[in-house]
């Protein structure tokens, strides 16, 4: 029995922070800047993308169940059975405010996500993996040693998601679907698969030396 749980924080504009680390050199101000008319504003560089942009919350949470049999109905011959279930729940949560910044080179005012947007994802997989394998041995007359195996393994996995999102919130510090009043998008997807296996072996040894 194995169990899983995470939640992570990440930040949205991730290609801008490292393109505004490689550009912007060390020499140019941080902080936040004041116009003519008191408006205090924040220079666009990483450590304001990071203070002031909402992360991405990415949570969820997987389970794995693992079970093995060993059968030996006679001496030499056994059989063996292993099973593993997977579930893996993915969730995640993201919202666009807007808010104005000031760039630290061409103090040009601008507004990042002009459109305030909230947006859930959710996916689910489940996976079923079944391996089972008999296997032989027998020795004659000291000098003859015969092996033998086989077997088949089996696998299914299935995959759903469904996003949603919906424009223009109320506010940004109650980010929801029901607290949007813009058009409400959403999407599906799903798929499914199965692999199915055989295999075998035979070995002969005499007197342990030759194969």
């Amino acid at each position: 029995l194995f169990y899983l749980n995470t939640s992570q924080n990440v930040p949205k504009q991730i290609g801008t922070l490292f393109r505004n680390a490689i550009s912007v050199g060390s020499f140019v101000p941080t902080g936040t800047f004041t116009t003519e008319t008191g408006e205090v504003l924040p220079y666009n560089n990483p450590d304001n993308l990071l203070k002031y942009e909402s992360p991405r919350n990415n949570f969820g949470d997987q389970l794995r169940l693992f079970g093995m049999l060993k059968y030996s109905p006679i001496k030499g011959f056994d059989v063996n059975v292993e099973y593993t279930f997977t579930k893996s729940r993915n969730n995640s949560r993201t919202t666009f405010a807007p808010w104005r910044y000031i760039s630290s080179t061409t103090y040009d005012i601008s507004t990042m996500n002009p459109n305030s947007s909230y947006s859930r994802d959710f996916s689910n997989t489940d996976n079923h993996a079944l391996n089972l394998y008999a296997s032989y041995e027998h020795r004659l007359i000291d000098k003859h040693l015969f092996k033998g195996l086989i077997g088949v393994n089996y696998e299914k996995n299935s995959f759903e998601r469904v996003s949603t999102s919906r424009n223009d919130l109320l506010s940004a510090s109650v980010p929801s679907l029901s607290t949007s009043t813009g058009i409400t998008q959403a999407s599906d997807s799903f798929n499914e698969f199965a692999l199915s296996g055989y295999f075998g072996r035979i070995n002969y040894a005499y007197d342990n030396r030759y194969l």
